[in-house]
This record gives C-alpha cells, sequence and structure tokens, in this order.
C-alpha cells in the first residue's frame, strides 16, 4: 500500500498519470489530507485554491517562508485544483460502488514521479516535471 495499486486493497480508486505539476508540492500536499474525511480532505483543497489556509511543508522547505500557525508553508493552488480533480473522481467511483458518502476516507494517497517532459524553444532546451498520483478512498 505505500507505493501503489495492490489487489488487496478494497476502496474506490482514481489516478492521475503525468499531470504536469510539481512533485515536490504533491508529496507536501498528499501528507496534508492522507487519512482526512473525504468531505474534510475536500474543502481543505478549496480552502487552498481560494488562498485561505497554506498547506505545511516540512520536507521540502528550503527557503519558504513562514506562515501565520506553522512553520513552513505554501499556496500550491495548481497542485490543489489537480488533487480535488482525482478526489472528485474517486468519489463519482464509489458511489458507483454503492459505498456510503459519509464514510469514505482518504485511506491511501500516494505522489511518483512522472515522465519529464523535454522540449525546445527558441531560448534553448527546457525541463518539466510531471507527477503520478493516485488516490483510494475507503471506508
Amino acid at each position: 500500500m505505500k507505493y501503489g495499486y495492490s489487489s488487496d486493497i478494497k476502496g474506490a480508486k482514481a489516478s492521475g498519470k503525468e499531470v504536469q505539476v510539481s512533485p515536490k508540492k504533491s508529496y507536501e500536499l498528499a501528507n496534508a489530507i492522507r487519512g482526512k474525511p473525504l468531505a474534510k480532505a475536500k474543502k481543505y483543497l478549496e480552502q487552498v485554491i481560494a488562498l485561505e489556509v497554506p498547506v505545511p511543508f516540512k520536507r521540502y522547505d528550503n527557503n519558504v517562508p513562514h506562515r501565520r500557525g506553522m512553520a513552513a508553508g505554501r499556496y500550491p493552488v495548481k497542485v490543489a485544483k489537480a488533487f480535488l480533480t482525482i478526489i472528485k473522481s474517486a468519489e463519482a467511483n464509489a458511489t458507483a460502488l454503492a459505498m456510503a458518502k459519509d464514510k469514505l476516507k482518504v485511506a491511501h494517497i500516494s505522489v511518483n514521479l512522472g515522465r519529464p517532459i523535454i522540449g525546445r524553444r527558441k531560448g534553448g532546451a527546457y525541463n518539466k516535471s510531471t507527477t503520478n498520483i493516485q488516490v483510494i478512498l475507503g471506508e
């Protein structure tokens, strides 16, 4: 259950493959919503998008400013939008499996480095990171 899907994990699954968001910010946001009930996780992501609640940065906190009430923190809006889309997809899968919506929680969430996007433009080459995100909602 640490790194990816397994057939013995029961729940509604959803994933995003090669999403063009920062892997480091995705890691921090995944740690912030892991284990939360579905309603709280969705509300938290919406508050991050609205710049109301910062995400605590614990591992990748170099040159990250302090926020009120915590040490280092940021507002990764693009990452939060991607996570919200994937969680809504997992919620739809849970309703298709006839799972109780009020008992759902983020049972498993993993973030892995995806394939890099390497390209060229007038100024030279560029390299963008992608991220693979996996979410399992359980009761």
